[in-house]
């Protein structure tokens, strides 16, 4: 079984920064029912960050740094070559999509 890995470089702190702006939305939308507002917060959520734990479990943003290693064969490899930067930019980009802070998911938040 491989280790549990937990939220690290912040994603955590990031996490906590997406709760802190969902429930006060869904206390405001519920009109004094907290059970409600509550149960509306958990359905928004829970699998998002659900999705994030179990990124993590599989290396999450630095998941790219085992990508690489795993594909070295020496110290004269060429990353290009074994890794191409697109693939590399996907499983960043992929990771900060799960974790709900893509640019495209920001631009949106923005809006």
């Amino acid at each position: 079984m491989p280790p549990i890995r937990y939220p690290f470089g912040g994603n955590g702190a990031a996490q906590a920064v997406l709760d802190a702006k969902s429930l006060p939305v869904q206390l405001a939308r519920a009109n004094g029912d907290v059970a409600g507002a509550l149960n509306a917060y958990d359905q928004e959520r829970r699998e998002k960050v659900y999705a994030v734990v179990m990124s993590n479990r599989q290396g999450g943003p630095e998941r790219v740094i085992d990508f690489v290693l795993s594909r070295l064969s020496g110290p004269d490899t060429n990353l290009e070559d074994v890794a191409p930067f697109e693939e590399r930019k996907a499983i960043v980009h992929g990771y900060s999509h799960i974790a709900g802070y893509s640019a495209d998911q920001l631009r949106r938040a923005a809006c």
